[in-house]
């Protein structure tokens, strides 16, 4: 970089302002001038009084700006590493690097008379690079990320930090690099991730053995504080007593409101006594750091036990949703998506409902939306990055996982609650291992700059709607909901409660073949009423999308009512607008003639699957089908995705705590090469204008925390497919072969995917052998039936 002090100024003030001004403060900003004249400065002791007058050239804004500098310059990489050393981007990683050691050391001028007498103009990339790389500068840095709320980036860093810092025996920077991350798990984990708490916990035991090591007294302290809020969560009194003495030995009056705390904890759940809770409340100010957070615990539950559950809309319930957007909108990994749609999910509720209550449906959608299936969002990108991943992390992965197929196939042979409960254990190992893993597969595959998939809003999708298409939605909030060209409309209120607990009924009658009718019982006539009635009544078009929540995705609401939904429309369930709409937008490949794919009963178990797969193929002129032993998994899959028509039977088996592991047993060989996951089928590309999934609970469609959708049929739109058909629960194999036989019948005559099925579903209800719901009402369809 040439010219005079006053060129390179010149030169550089555009770029940096306008960087300035994109991440909030207006670009005239008295820091941006002094951040401009700073990197032009030729003189580092120049740079060193420019650091003595502007303080703030050290802080979160600074870093932020030099940072997206360095990675979007002109002439930055395209593809990430290390930037060609004289150019911008390397000119201001360089200075990003250096002004990090400078932050995490506290002193610089030491440092810039050093390199001054140097006649280089500026420390090369990787002395940059090194003074920026000790365990004290990334700490700053993890710290910097954790204030903008930049978790998935931060949890990389601190670990980095940790794993500096043990390498060089830093005890005291391993200790604040693990309680950070036990920080990181607080604001950003889920609470309802069962892996939470441990994570938490083994965070606080490494910080506290490293600061004993460092004999940081203060540190083992707060160690110790993580520990207990934990212990005290899972009510587990031992582990409450055993943390209790070891805080009451470095920190008396920590230990004194701590084991108080707990003692009101005891009595507020079993009596709801709060007296205990409000000395806490009044005393928490002796905890530091950790004293207001706690008193707002306290308080809160103070006003619960005092209001009920009303006290609820006027509980603070974190950071506002546009601010948790912005947060979201840098998460790249589906697991972190799923684990703020759990965190964040009453913040999301509360500011739809506000948004309803002023009668703006628009805004209330759109908020909903932003928490509605995020992780399917992310599935297919990040199952088709690990096509692209450094081979070491690929083997490393698929040794990590030989064991969970192992598991796996044992309970697929043998299901039992011995296999069951070894299959829940390498499920619960792996997805740790799988949260670790995908973020370090976001960090080393080039195209993190990628934009991040973002929610549609209601008018995006009423712009892309055809004419005659409408969609339904059922919020947590307790509102039926119409979308079509104008925009939304409210149809009718309903009990969340009372429907999700007669949902669960029905959903035990339609399994149970040898009762009544279930179509008959109160619970189907009450969802009925609540539910499709008034939609029925509402409704213009010819063909619906529906988009349940909760329970009621275990439900065939198309077929409830004294006038079915499906009866003379087109229904087909989305798991979200932005899987809608990204379905109607997809262009396929479409040939003169189709060619159809099958593949089935490669275990040989399913005496029907065969006959069934060669009933559809008669129906095509180009068919292949691949059956029994010569089903081979990569072969099976390059097939499918080349498919227009694909129909797969085999087994299945959905996980309801670990749904992203529920598998289609579609081929036959090792353990490794039998099965497809609902989250590897993300990465396949699909052309098909249909997917028939003839396996059992193949269309087990679950809603996690936070209205996360996990399940078969939404992945496999996601990865290309217009339409799926699949069962909700598992049906006996002859049943799903009298269904199927008469649905490729009525598809060769010429009927879409949803007409096709309602007359399959009919001819197979009107035998009496069959005639009862569990045989045909569970195959439904899922996306656009074309």
């Amino acid at each position: 970089m040439t010219g005079s002090a006053g060129q390179r100024e010149a030169a550089l003030a555009p770029a940096v302002q306008g960087v300035w001004a994109a991440l909030g403060p207006p670009g005239d900003d008295p820091l941006c001038a002094a951040l401009v004249a700073y990197v032009a400065a030729f003189d580092w002791r120049r740079r060193a009084d420019l650091l003595d007058a502007h303080p703030g050239l050290l802080g979160d804004r600074v870093d932020e700006v030099l940072d997206r500098l360095a990675t979007t310059a002109p002439d930055a990489p395209e593809t990430g590493g290390d930037p060609r050393p004289g150019t911008w981007a390397w000119t201001f990683a360089c200075h990003r690097d250096t002004l990090r050691f400078v932050r995490a050391r506290g002193e610089y001028r030491d440092l810039f008379d050093h390199v001054a007498d140097d006649p280089s103009e500026i420390p090369g990339i990787e002395e940059a690079a090194r003074l920026g790389g000790s365990a004290e500068a990334l700490l700053w840095r993890g710290e910097t990320l954790l204030r903008l709320r930049r978790h998935e980036e931060a949890s990389r860093v601190l670990a980095r930090a940790a794993e500096t810092a043990r390498r060089d025996a830093d005890h005291a920077a391993e200790g604040d690099a693990e309680l950070m991350l036990c920080r990181l798990e607080h604001e950003a984990g889920s609470p309802v991730d069962p892996g939470r708490l441990r994570r938490v916990v083994g965070h606080a035991q490494r910080a506290e053995a490293a600061f004993r090591r460092a004999d940081r007294p203060e540190g083992v302290a707060h160690a110790l504080v993580f520990a207990l809020g934990c212990a005290a969560d899972e009510r587990d009194d031992l582990a409450v007593r055993h943390l209790l003495d070891k805080l009451r030995a470095v920190d008396e009056a920590w230990w004194r409101w701590w084991d108080a705390y707990t003692a009101a904890l005891r009595a507020w759940a079993a009596t709801g006594d709060t007296e205990g809770l409000v000395w806490c409340r009044d005393h928490a100010h002796t905890l530091g750091p950790f004293g207001e957070g706690l008193r707002e615990s306290c308080a809160r539950k103070i006003e619960f036990s005092a209001g009920g559950a009303a006290v609820l809309d006027r509980l603070p319930t974190g950071p506002p949703p546009d601010r948790i957007e912005t947060e979201r909108l840098r998460l790249r990994s589906q697991v972190r998506q799923r684990e703020a749609s759990a965190a964040h999910f009453l913040t999301y509720l509360l500011a739809a409902r506000r948004a309803q209550d002023e009668g703006n449906w628009a805004a209330a959608l759109d908020v909903l939306e932003r928490n509605t299936s995020r992780g399917l969002l992310h599935q297919a990108p990040i199952a088709r990055r690990w096509a692209q991943a450094p081979k070491d992390l690929r083997t490393e992965a698929d040794e990590g996982n030989e064991g969970f197929f192992d598991a796996l196939a044992r309970h697929f042979d043998a299901p039992g609650p011995a296999t069951a409960k070894l299959l829940h254990h390498a499920m619960r190992d792996r997805r740790e291992r799988d949260r670790v893993l995908e973020e370090r597969l976001v960090a080393a595959v080039p195209g993190a700059d990628a934009p991040v998939p973002r929610p549609v809003t209601t008018a995006e999708v009423a712009a892309r709607l055809p004419r005659g298409h409408e969609v339904v939605l059922y919020t947590p909030t307790g509102s039926v909901v119409l979308l079509d060209r104008d925009g939304p409309r409210f149809v009718a209120p309903y009990d969340t409660d009372a429907v999700h607990a007669a949902a669960a009924r029905l959903r035990g009658l339609l399994t149970d073949p040898a009762g009544g009718d279930p179509l008959r019982s109160e619970a189907a006539r009450y969802l009925g009423r609540a539910l499709t009635e008034p939609v029925r009544g509402a409704a213009r078009g010819s063909r619906l999308s529906v988009v349940p929540t909760g329970a009621l995705w275990g439900l065939p609401l198309g077929v409830l009512g004294a006038r079915p939904l499906d009866e003379d429309r087109d229904l087909g369930y989305v798991p979200s607008l932005s899987v809608l709409t990204a379905v109607l937008e997809r262009k396929r490949l479409r040939r003169r003639v189709e060619r159809f794919v099958g593949v089935a009963d490669p275990d040989g178990s399913l005496r029907h699957a065969r006959a069934e797969l060669l009933d559809a193929a008669r129906h095509f002129a180009d068919a292949t089908t691949l059956v029994g032993d010569e089903v081979a998994l990569r072969p099976a899959l390059a097939n499918l995705e080349d498919a227009d028509v694909a129909h797969i039977a085999c087994h299945g088996l959905t996980f309801p705590d670990h749904p992203e592991y529920s598998a289609l047993r579609i081929a036959s060989g090792p353990p490794r090469a039998r099965f497809l996951l609902a989250q590897d089928a993300g990465g396949l590309r699909l052309n098909a204008r249909l997917v028939v999934l003839a396996a059992c609970h193949s269309g087990s469609s679950l809603s996690t925390g936070g209205d996360e959708y996990v399940g078969f049929p939404g992945v496999f739109l996601m990865a290309g497919a217009r339409c799926v058909v699949a069962p909700l629960w598992a049906v006996d194999d002859a049943s799903t072969a009298r269904v199927m036989s008469a649905f490729h019948e009525a598809l060769a005559a010429g009927g879409s995917p949803a007409a096709a099925l309602r007359a399959a579903r009919r001819r197979v209800a009107e035998d009496p052998a069959t005639a009862h719901p569990y045989h045909w009402a569970a195959f439904q369809t899922f996306g656009v039936s074309p």
